[in-house]
């Protein structure tokens, strides 16, 4: 800091003189500091100016293309009427392929499609038809922990066999039972169960003693023979421990889920898919004694993951009513002039003939549907209705 010459000045003070000095950083130089920023000031508002400028030439561009646009519409109402009509024809049509579009397989939603073991089965299924299925029965004693290897719980186990093998389901009114959807083996349905220690006899099951069925199984080394002639052992059907305590069991069915030359894409499919269904009705349906029997299989799988969906989507057209009548409630005045309650039926119709058209074009090009897909048609009326309030 110095005293620059010339910034001094001599002031009378209740008569005494003062000397001011006014100390300023060295090379300051006062007068090209505000040419600086009266410079900076002047190119910040040839800015503005120019970008004013610009949104004003924005804005009147945009402005006269709407104009343009209105007086054709004024002009020529009836073809900007019908055309967008005569194509949307063509895109609501596209509709009519919902059903061979529509996958209801909620593990083709839900998991990758292109992994090397989903191509491996299409390979297989390509050159032998769809993979076989499997439907199982479990068994475990109610309170569970107890010892299912006795002599009544395996007489129910006998008759629930003998129920599941009896039991029928129908497809397109034509009736069958287990052997119309097993794999056979040598005529015979491709089945894994305990039964097969005691050569499916229910009168000798009846004979045996709770120990004397334990060391039938000890007998026959742990392995019995099915009735198609495979070997079983018994770790395969059954928990067990080295006393002889049976903690549960299964039934193992083999199901074919092969195509034929008479039936469509999914016909065998859908038949085994009713007899598993039936089968899960059947388990449920009844007591079991002391035991407690659950089934599992693919069809009921499916159902029950598809079920929540199904729940919700029932109720979607209880939300569309709910949006007409909200949106036609705001537009609503107490002037005829004012009011704008139809406003909203016809903003509510445009948004549903766009969404339809959307969904038509992409049925049109392929585009896997889905039920879940109509909850974005709930999303897209409520954006679109948004726009009648602005």
């Amino acid at each position: 800091m110095s005293v620059q010459s010339g910034d001094q000045d001599n002031t009378n003070f209740q008569g005494t003189s003062v000397k001011i000095v006014r100390i300023t950083p060295e090379g300051f130089d006062s007068k090209k500091t505000k040419h600086t920023t009266m410079a900076t000031d002047d190119k910040t508002r040839t800015f503005s100016q120019k970008m004013l400028y610009l949104s004003q030439a924005f804005d009147s561009f945009i402005y006269e293309r709407f104009k343009s646009l209105g007086r054709m519409l004024h002009d020529y109402r009836w073809r900007f009427l019908f055309i967008p009509i005569l194509l949307l024809i063509p895109m609501i049509a596209g509709l009519t392929q919902i059903e061979r579009m529509t996958e209801t397989d909620p593990s083709q939603l839900y998991a990758p499609s292109d992994t090397e073991s989903q191509k491996d089965e299409s390979r297989i299924t390509d050159s032998f038809g769809l993979p076989a299925g499997v439907a199982t029965v479990y068994g475990v004693t109610s309170p569970e922990g107890d010892n299912v290897l006795t002599t009544d719980n395996m007489l129910t186990l006998y008759d629930a066999w003998d129920n599941i093998t009896a039991f029928e389901a129908d497809r397109k009114g034509v009736i069958f039972n287990l052997t119309g959807v097993c794999l056979k083996v040598d005529g015979v349905c491709h089945k894994s169960t305990i039964l097969a220690f005691y050569n499916y006899n229910r009168s000798l099951i009846a004979e045996l003693s709770d120990a004397k069925l334990w060391q039938t199984i000890v007998d026959a080394n742990f392995v019995a023979t099915e009735q198609d002639g495979r070997q079983v052992n018994l770790s395969s059907v059954a928990v067990f421990t080295s006393d002889g305590h049976v903690s549960n069991v299964r039934f193992t069915m083999t199901l074919e889920h092969l195509k034929t030359d008479d039936t469509d894409e999914d016909g065998v499919s859908d038949k085994v898919s009713n007899w598993e269904l039936k089968l899960r009705d059947l388990i449920r349906g009844r007591g079991w004694g002391s035991l407690k029997l659950v089934s599992a299989s693919i069809a009921e799988i499916n159902e029950e993951a598809w079920a929540p969906f199904d729940d919700d989507i029932a109720l979607l057209p209880v939300g569309y009513i709910l949006l007409v009548i909200y949106a036609t409630g705001v537009l609503t005045r107490n002037s005829g002039v004012h009011s704008h309650a139809t406003l909203a039926l016809v903003s509510f119709l445009c948004c549903t003939v766009s969404i339809l058209a959307t969904f038509g074009i992409g049925l049109w090009f392929g585009i896997t549907f889905s039920d879940i897909i109509l909850t974005l048609a709930f999303l897209l009326l409520g954006l679109g209705t948004d726009d009648t309030f602005v």
